[in-house]
């Protein structure tokens, strides 16, 4: 390529940059890493369910009509989540994945300048909407520990009149939950501020507390649920919320038709039919977190918390913090293992979310945690540091 066509197409970039609309300039495209390794332990997958619904799928593929348009309005996907939750199907909205509802939520109700309340750290797709839409995300950091504080939470709301709060309940990345007798009184104060409330509860299944009881109570709250943590269906692309029909009708005006595919729609039916399949793998899931939530805390107490420290969760992972961040996840990934980091600044610095996997997995993660934290004896754990750093 010669000098001139290079900078022809450097400043065609330019253009198309300056094109861009205001409010997405800033943004960074959201980065998933392809690397596809031999444990993979950092999206909150749950691998207990793996092939599962495969060969049920691959046999009701055949009289799926994927010459047709899927039914938009997602009926019986819709009814069997609605009679799943004991409320009307009127009542029940799909999408593909919660991701998308959420940006529904922004769509119909966020303007430019309009602001959005969020914890932080969250899940970080609340604050890319809004500001793709021209809103101004406010964050409220949690406490000590990660601990959500419902005084300065709220205290924030009534100085900012947000036109939408996210509430993440059990909360991605951290774990941690806002209890039953914090959460119901913050929302009936929320309720009072004309806002819209939306609770997302995608780790729902594997803390057991919900507040979609309070749907019909307050017409502006949203319970955000998806297929893909507990059910084991990250890759169909199911999520779908609870909320009133004044709500629905709201999120209705902007759903763009055909929005699910019939095989996201089929694979969905199929997960909800054996959902009896379930129960024994949540146990499994849940009991597993509280094996290594425990085996990792006796770590820590040899070590002591500078040196690793592990958050409380009720979700299906665990999220630590350790000086030894960089060099445990590069480790793991020599032994094949893949968990989420988060870097050395901001508040989740020399954080590791670590995913509950299989009985196995777990088992050869704690013990690349116990060679790294325990090496044997004559061998330093800070000297693959240094060369790490030289590097």
């Amino acid at each position: 390529m010669t000098k001139n066509s290079t900078d022809q197409q450097t400043q065609a970039a330019q253009q198309l940059f300056s094109l861009l609309k205001k409010s997405v300039r800033t943004l960074n495209p959201y980065h998933v890493e392809p690397a596809m390794p031999r444990i993979k332990l950092d999206a909150n997958e749950n691998n207990w369910l793996a092939g599962r619904f495969q060969p049920i799928l691959q046999e009701r593929l055949e009289s799926l009509p994927i010459h047709q348009y899927p039914d938009s309005d997602c009926l019986a996907l819709r009814e069997k989540l609605a009679a799943l939750h004991g409320v009307d199907r009127e009542q029940v909205i799909t999408g593909v994945g919660s991701d998308q509802i959420i940006s529904w939520v922004i769509q119909a109700f966020v303007e430019a300048g309009d602001q959005v309340l969020v914890m932080d750290p969250t899940f970080s797709m609340y604050e890319i909407d809004t500001l793709m839409a021209g809103g101004e995300p406010v964050r409220v950091p949690l406490g000590e520990g990660f601990v959500f504080q419902p005084e300065p939470f709220l205290e924030k709301a009534r100085e900012t009149m947000p036109k939408v709060v996210f509430l993440t309940n059990p909360n991605n990345p951290t774990g941690g939950v806002i209890a039953p007798e914090v959460l119901r009184p913050l929302l009936a104060s929320l309720a009072q501020l004309r806002c819209v409330i939306a609770i997302d509860e995608a780790y729902y299944e594997f803390y057991g507390e919900t507040v979609a009881d309070l749907i019909d109570t307050y017409p502006q709250l949203i319970i955000l649920r998806t297929l893909s943590k507990a059910y084991g269906l990250a890759g169909v692309r199911a999520g779908y919320a609870l909320a009133s029909e004044a709500m629905m009708d709201a999120l209705g005006r902007v759903k763009p038709p055909y929005h699910m595919s019939g095989l996201d729609q089929l694979a969905a039916l199929i997960c909800l039919e054996h959902a009896d399949a379930l129960q024994p793998v949540l146990q499994k899931v849940i009991g597993w977190r509280e094996t290594m939530e425990k085996e990792m805390k006796a770590l820590a107490l040899q070590e002591g918390e500078d040196r690793l420290r592990v958050f409380p969760s009720r979700a299906n992972f665990l999220l630590i913090r350790t000086p030894l961040a960089a060099k445990l996840d590069q480790r793991l990934r020599e032994s094949g293992i893949m968990v989420r980091g988060y870097g050395e600044s901001g508040a989740l610095a020399n954080c590791l979310r670590i995913t509950v996997g299989t009985e196995t997995e777990n088992k050869e993660l704690l013990a690349v945690l116990q060679e790294v934290f325990q090496p044997p004896a004559g061998r330093s754990t800070e000297k693959p540091a240094e060369k790490e750093g030289k590097g």
